[in-house]
């Protein structure tokens, strides 16, 4: 019985502190949130209802072809005039080109979605350097503090710099309570982005793919572009275009001895050829610019990392200057920290302008985003 009394009490002991602070604070024991890249990316593309709306549409149509095509199959298999079966090419031809391009579509949405995460995850990884410094900083500021204090006390360093010591510390303190906030409002904008709990405390894990510059970067940028969605929805039209005005001029050529120059009709769908086959290759060299820019600000970032590489070995190297210092009495312990923190700060200038390349490699695979 005693046992019993005993574990009862062990319990509510437990579980009794756990419930009442659940009620004063109904957000204190949410477990982490812990995701794949590409489990994240799936739900971010969750319950998104312009893609829903083109999914759907692209059901229908993809069911109305279907039955089509049977239609024209039974068609040809009953000998139907060639000119029928031609309509029944043409319409499944029409259909297969309203598929892609609600297809590109979708691919569009998916890629902006992915991007959108992509910027947010780097954000939050550019804060945690930034809360990791600012800790960092303000472990070596509160020391300098106390230095400066006792050396104040002894008379070794005046009122004024103990008061500008101790301002820096206050404002180190202050930027680190303003980036808490800010990663708290990040989080809160992924957890909205993945469909989550506000206050979730979500944590996604990837690797950090970097990209580079290619050989033939000419050749490659203009294969890219004519791959990218909106390039090729706009060659549809261009495709549309072109079969309307042959169709036409075959038909008047079939009905009529007068010169084409004489049809009002042919003139205006070969206008409207030509101005779409415009609109095509403006678009095409107005992406290949854009993606030209986004490489030439990848070399520069690549020539940031080199010199922030450099740095870094630099405060390595002087790292090693202040220890052999420290074990001849010339230098003390805080020198060596000083030396520390100069590294750190390298390390993590070098790991934002790596996450700033990855940010760029979903762009730069797909120029449409840019």
């Amino acid at each position: 019985m005693k046992r019993l009394i005993m574990l009862c009490a062990v319990l509510m002991a437990v579980f009794i502190p756990a419930v009442v602070l659940a009620a004063e604070d109904d957000y204190t024991y949410t477990l982490p949130v812990v995701l794949t890249y590409d489990e994240a990316l799936a739900l971010a593309l969750e319950d998104i209802p312009a893609l829903q709306s083109l999914e759907s549409r692209k059901a229908e149509l993809t069911e109305e072809r279907g039955e089509l095509n049977d239609d024209y199959r039974h068609a040809r298999r009953y000998g139907t005039d060639t000119a029928i079966l031609r309509v029944y090419r043409r319409e499944l031809t029409e259909l297969d080109r309203r598929i892609e391009h609600i297809t590109l579509d979708i691919d569009i949405i998916k890629l902006r979605r992915e991007q959108t995460l992509v910027n947010v995850l780097t954000a939050i990884a550019n804060i945690n350097i930034d809360i990791e410094t600012t800790e960092a900083s303000i472990a070596l500021t509160t020391e300098q503090v106390r230095r400066t204090e006792r050396m104040h006390s002894f008379g070794f360093a005046s009122t004024n710099e103990l008061r500008i010591a101790k301002a820096r510390l206050t404002q180190e303190e202050m930027s680190m309570e303003n980036l808490l906030i800010a990663k708290a409002n990040v989080v809160s904008v992924l957890n909205n982005l993945l469909g989550l709990p506000a206050y979730s405390q979500t944590y996604v894990e990837f690797e950090r793919g970097l990209p580079e510059i290619p050989e033939n970067l000419t050749e490659y940028i203009e294969t890219l572009v004519m791959q990218a969605p909106t390039i090729r929805q706009i060659q549809f039209d261009v495709y549309r275009h072109r079969e309307a005005l042959t169709r036409h001029i075959t038909s008047y050529r079939e009905r009529n001895t007068r010169p084409r120059r004489d049809c009002d009709e042919c003139e205006a769908l070969q206008n409207a050829y030509e101005q779409i086959v415009l609109e095509r290759d403006i678009a095409i060299r107005n992406m290949e610019t854009t993606l030209r820019t986004a490489y030439s600000n990848l070399e520069q970032l690549l020539n940031q990392e080199i010199s922030a590489r450099q740095n870094l070995a630099r405060a390595e190297d002087s790292l090693q200057t202040v220890k052999t210092n420290f074990e001849l009495g010339r230098t003390t312990q805080f020198e060596i920290d000083n030396a520390q923190f100069l590294i750190f700060s390298a390390q993590q200038a070098v790991e934002r302008i790596l996450y700033q390349q990855w940010a760029m490699v979903i762009a730069l695979e797909n120029p449409v985003l840019l």
